[in-house]
């Protein structure tokens, strides 16, 4: 039988605090938590419901002859589970270094933004692992430097000749084709979002538009390709672990999202009979864990002579209907 500890029966809410308010301190560093929407779980483990595209876009009304009975119709779903893995970290604070801290080193709201900014980060990497790939959702397509694109493929928007406008259009058309729905969002790479508010294109469009002229705003693009919500992913990892507690050595560093698009639908909240591309599913019945299934303790480490600050998250990204997906790579082939 497990033994409770003073970190289960108590978790420390001005900490978990501190970690809520890094979830909306930028838009652009953490997305994960902005474009699905979160749906809370009881429990570690769970299924849900997905409906068919059949039901929607067909129709089995007849007409009816006198004495005959209509015809029926069904709704038409699947059922799939979803399990949130369990993170955690967590960051010491002996008794020696705390004795000796000047009064200007707030060493345990720093050691929560440590520990805080670290499993955003992992919440940030392990999104784009789950939808910001090829092979996840029902259409990919790639840029091509020049000639004409096939019917998977797009001409690279770094080439002039490029039409970002109409391969949104296409984009668009496509989407509604195959879901009945049009796309609401799109997640732009910090590389791809460059080569777009530069191009001629763009530029022309807008020129007249802009609340302070030479900028080139997020509401602005998403009027001209005629997308609602659109997110610039500029969250940076380092890619290196050298040294890492060596202050003076700089780390190699690369964007999660880079040189690539996601266009998609997502209502602003989960809702049985609206579809979602994707959901996050976040543990909240873990114990005393937040809305996102994040939970900060501190708790003593009396044999280490230390305080320990400890977070952990539970959750889970899933594309839980593809349709609802485009993902354009190669933006500049």
């Amino acid at each position: 039988m497990p033994i409770l500890t003073p970190g289960d029966v108590h978790v420390n809410r001005e900490l978990t605090n501190v970690m809520i308010a890094y979830f909306q301190t930028s838009r652009n560093a953490w997305i994960a938590d902005q474009v699905f929407p979160n749906i809370p779980l009881r429990n570690q483990t769970d299924f849900y419901y997905k409906m068919g595209r059949r039901s929607f876009l067909q129709s089995n009304a007849e007409k009816r002859a006198p004495g005959t009975q209509t015809p029926g119709t069904e709704w038409n779903f699947t059922k799939d589970t979803v399990f949130c893995d369990t993170w955690g970290l967590h960051h010491d604070i002996d008794d020696q270094l705390r004795a000796n801290a000047d009064s200007f080193f707030t060493l345990d709201a720093t050691g929560t933004e440590l520990i805080t900014q670290q499993m955003l980060l992992r919440r940030e990497q392990e999104w784009f692992n789950s939808f910001f790939k090829t092979g996840v959702w029902s259409s990919d397509l790639t840029g091509v430097a020049s000639g004409t694109p096939t019917a998977n493929q797009f001409l690279a928007f770094n080439n002039d000749a490029s039409s970002i406008i109409e391969t949104f259009q296409k984009i668009r058309r496509s989407f509604h084709l195959r879901t009945g729905i049009r796309p609401n969002f799109a997640v732009f790479g910090p590389e791809a979002w460059d080569t777009i508010v530069l191009h001629p294109e763009i530029v022309e469009r807008v020129k007249y538009t802009q609340a302070i002229p030479g900028t080139i705003s997020p509401t602005l693009i998403g009027q001209a390709i005629e997308i609602q919500d659109i997110y610039v992913a500029d969250a940076v990892q380092a890619v290196s672990t050298a040294e890492e507690l060596n202050a003076d050595v700089v780390p190699a560093t690369q964007y999660l999202a880079g040189d690539s698009i996601l266009v998609g639908f997502a209502p602003p909240r989960a809702e049985r009979n609206i579809p979602s591309a994707g959901y996050t599913f976040s543990w909240t019945g873990y114990l005393g864990a937040s809305a996102f299934g994040g939970r900060i303790k501190r708790f003593r480490m009396e044999a280490e002579a230390t305080d320990r600050i400890e977070i952990e998250a539970a959750f889970s990204f899933k594309a839980v209907a593809p349709e609802l997906g485009t993902f354009l790579t190669n933006v500049n082939a």
